[in-house]
């Protein structure tokens, strides 16, 4: 059996008939193993979270010579107790371990075995130890003991199934140039996302709470109308702007918006905001509402759009909407170009350029007859969009003489606003999210990138071009080796199951791993002429 039979090369292996194995939690493992003695345990790996649970008993089970779990470093999420009170208090009727929240053993592990496990795998809590010298006195006490049972493996569990994704429980920001980029991205999350639940008119709903969508540049009077948005046409919408730029009631209807926002009571809010900007461009209070408490409080129809609010910044309008039901299928799309249509307004009337639409739907929802339609938009549709970071850019460089990684954060205009250094990625990575420096997800991901090749750089000397990633040919500084032809050499980490300075190599024709176990080696051949240095593991020549 070739074990660990779980995240092999995520654990460090020592002398697989040890007694004893070391759970890190959520301290770093190579903090402990890189100073225990190997001969001494069999595995040291991390246990994160409860869930891994059930790998530390599939593994032991697997191979039953582990009697004695040491379980140290910091249980941040509580997973060492969980383990803890499986050997000590067992599982109740739902496979569940008594005396903690959300820790459960999967069925398919048989609890003869479980019982097994309990009985004779011993805990020693050292939850908070840090320090690998105290470690190592704890499992030199314990002697090789043979197994406890004949190892057994179970069935994995099917793989998992939901329908919906756990997420923060308020507040998306979906941010697009135009309405119909932003749309996907508002479906996908909903359907992803949302609470199913139910509503007055019959049909269940899925619903996000706070999604808030932001419009950065589009002209309500030439818009963009693909025709998989709802089939909507340029005279379909024109025609429905008159629901915001009039003051016209439909025949039968309670309310319009135009109505309430330019004609409540007879005041005219628009002209309102128009008015206080021009007089004060700072105003604050340039607002106009729909809701009207002597009609609506007792009413089943009632406006959605609650309230519009105009700000000027940077000799730009925003325009901010409150809009506390918003189906986000058939309404918002039309919402948002009647908004932007107001924003156009409100800006040339007081000279200023049209800045972001920003809509804030409370209860963002979509009925259940449209949950198909959405999925196949979202299907054909959705695409990885590149959005500029509006906090700005970063130039990094890797600075050997200082051991160090340097950044420079750029502002949109490309000036430097900022510089600071770290000695690894971790460093700078801390760093970034201390002052949130970084707004886009797709930005952090790039830069993550980008920062763990510099890592690289600064440890094994190579040059560093951020955004152009070398060849591994170049890393070696040979430009003869042809393409799919090198062959790297590099230092296998003892817990990937290699012994120490084992050489192992990748074949970048077939990508597999071959090195000098037996049999291994044929996977390289044929031997390339040039390859990197084998005495210097880690590093070319």
């Amino acid at each position: 059996m070739n074990w660990p039979i779980y995240f092999k090369n995520q654990l460090y292996v020592g002398d697989e008939d040890s007694s004893v194995g070391v759970a890190t939690l959520w301290t770093r493992r190579e903090l402990i193993a890189d100073n225990l003695d190997k001969s001494k345990y069999a595995l040291v790996g991390q246990l994160y979270s409860k869930k891994g649970i059930n790998f530390v008993v599939r593994n032991i089970l697997a191979k039953p010579s582990i009697r004695h779990l040491v379980v140290c470093g910091s249980d941040l999420s509580g997973s060492g107790q969980a383990l803890i009170n499986l050997v000590e208090h067992g599982l109740d009727d739902d496979n569940k371990i008594i005396g903690v929240q959300d820790a459960y053993i999967e069925r398919e592990i048989d609890r003869e075995y479980i019982d097994l496990f309990r009985k004779n795998v011993n805990i020693i809590d050292m939850r908070e130890e840090q320090n690998p010298q105290k470690v190592q006195a704890v499992i030199d006490k314990f002697d090789k003991e043979g197994n406890f049972t004949e190892p057994a493996t179970f069935p994995d569990p099917p793989p998992p199934t939901t329908d919906r994704y756990p997420t923060d429980p308020s507040t998306f920001k979906l941010r697009g140039l135009r309405v119909a980029d932003v749309w996907p991205e508002v479906l996908k999350n909903i359907m992803r996302f949302g609470a199913i639940k139910t509503s007055h008119y019959d049909d269940d709903i899925r619903e996000l709470v706070n999604v808030v969508t932001v419009i950065d540049n589009e002209d309500p009077d030439d818009p963009y109308l693909p025709q998989w948005m709802l089939g909507l046409t340029k005279e379909e919408l024109f025609e429905y702007y008159k629901q915001y730029m009039t003051d016209m009631v439909h025949e039968g209807a309670h309310y319009g918006y135009g109505n309430r926002i330019r004609n409540m009571r007879g005041k005219n809010q628009v002209e309102f905001i128009i008015t206080r900007l021009k007089e004060e461009r700072d105003d604050r209070g340039a607002c106009a509402v729909t809701w009207n408490v002597d009609t609506d409080l007792g009413m089943q129809r009632r406006p959605c759009i609650i309230m519009i609010q105009a700000l000027v910044q940077d000799d730009t309008l925003h325009l901010l909407s409150y809009i506390r039901s918003n189906d986000m299928f058939q309404a918002w799309p039309r919402n948002c170009f009647g908004l932007l249509k107001i924003q156009k307004e409100i800006a040339e009337a007081i000279g200023v350029a049209r800045g972001p639409l920003t809509v804030i739907s409370a209860s963002a929802h979509i009925y259940k007859k449209e949950w198909e339609d959405a999925n196949k938009v979202v299907k054909q549709e959705m695409q990885v969009r590149c959005i500029p970071d509006p906090r700005g850019n970063f130039i990094i460089t890797v600075n050997p003489d200082k051991g160090k990684i340097e950044l420079s954060l750029m502002s949109p205009r490309g000036e430097i606003l900022a510089q600071f250094d770290g000695k690894d990625s971790v460093e700078v990575a801390e760093k970034l999210a201390m002052n949130e420096m970084v707004s886009q997800i797709g930005h952090a991901l790039d830069l993550g990138k980008q920062l763990g090749w510099a890592d690289l750089a600064l440890k094994y000397g190579f040059d560093f071009r951020q955004d152009n990633m070398p060849k591994l040919e170049e890393i070696c500084d040979n430009k003869d080796i042809g393409s799919g032809k090198l062959e790297v050499r590099r230092e296998v980490r003892s817990g990937s199951g290699a012994v120490p300075g084992d050489i192992r190599k990748i074949n970048e024709t077939t990508g597999e791993v071959c090195g000098s176990d037996d049999g291994a080696a044929a996977a390289c051949e044929p031997t390339p002429d040039t390859t990197c240095d084998p005495t210097t593991p880690g590093v070319c020549a």
